[in-house]
């Protein structure tokens, strides 16, 4: 931030008499003015400045008992608050005894409330600082410490369009995905019951004696390879395998969804194959059953 020319006095630094007055200048400041101007109301007061050297307020601090340049040290806290809902600037000051002295409370009544629209008032791109000039005078100002907190809030306003629009959007599409969520739960809880069923079922058949992983079919059939296909009739596909464990040769039957028109029929030519018994008909080893594809695997020893 460049220092205007012929800045001193007076003009604080910030402005001079070419760009006083001018809203271009976007300058905002909280002056303590220790020297009495034409346009001043004393040496002793606390102004609101708005692109101008002339206090838009300006409140003497003698009756409020606070002199800010005294013949010997003093020592003062100055809050400076805006909301930008209400779109209201407030400023409070305190004389703390000493320097070393705890930090005194900020008043509960500001001694300037003045109304702001601050992007009316300064540039979105601004600086945030301190500014003084003496002129002809001298006297000797310390800022000892300071802080700066930015809280967002909610504007309480009446919301565009667009953004009335972005939030219908946002809440059908948590709707339809909660809809989505919730059927895909249900669908879920159908397949679960109807394979626990099935399971349930199997496990009465006489002579049942295993249930299968479906890893260990993949690994007895080479991953179902098209070079161990037996044949294919209208309830699925046969493949040939071994059982790494047992070093059995079994024949391996899938059953296709699209080949069954439900659980019933395979239930009922599961029953069938499993009571049947003849010397040249494979012996029923075992079955798995996979959901929610519909697909039953079922494992026939070979001879």
């Amino acid at each position: 931030m460049d220092v205007p020319d012929n800045s001193y006095g007076q003009y604080l630094g910030l402005t001079n008499q070419t760009l006083h007055n001018e809203a271009s200048d976007n300058v905002l400041a909280i002056e303590l003015d220790t020297t009495k101007q034409p346009y001043d109301i004393d040496n002793n007061h606390i102004g609101l400045n708005i692109n101008s050297i002339v206090s838009v307020v300006s409140i003497p601090l003698t009756p409020l008992n606070i002199t800010l340049a005294p013949k010997t040290p003093s020592f003062h806290n100055v809050w400076i608050r805006y909301n930008g809902n209400e779109k209201v600037i407030r400023v409070y000051i305190a004389e703390q005894p000493g320097k070393t002295s705890p930090t005194p409370p900020m008043p509960q009544t500001p001694v300037i409330e003045h109304p702001l629209h601050l992007r009316k008032a300064v540039s979105s791109e601004s600086y945030i600082g301190f500014a003084a000039s003496t002129g002809t005078l001298v006297e000797l100002n310390s800022v000892l410490q300071w802080n700066i907190t930015v809280e967002y809030i909610i504007s309480t306003g009446s919301k565009s369009p667009l953004s009335m629009i972005l939030i219908a959007v946002v809440v059908l599409a948590l709707v339809a995905l909660e809809g989505y969520l919730c059927y895909r739960l249900y669908k879920k809880w159908l397949v679960d019951r109807s394979q626990s069923n099935i399971l349930s079922w199997l496990r009465t058949l006489p002579g049942m004696p295993k249930e299968f992983r479906f890893r260990e079919l993949k690994k007895a059939t080479n991953n179902f390879n098209e070079r161990r296909k037996l044949g294919q009739g209208g309830y699925g596909v046969v493949y040939r395998g071994v059982l790494p464990e047992d070093n059995v040769e079994v024949a391996v039957k899938w059953f296709s969804r699209e080949s069954l028109k439900g659980e019933d029929d395979f239930l009922a030519e599961l029953t069938i194959i499993n009571r049947l018994r003849h010397k040249h008909l494979v012996r029923l080893l075992g079955n798995h059953f996979l959901q929610p594809n519909f697909k039953i695997i079922r494992l026939l020893g070979v001879g």
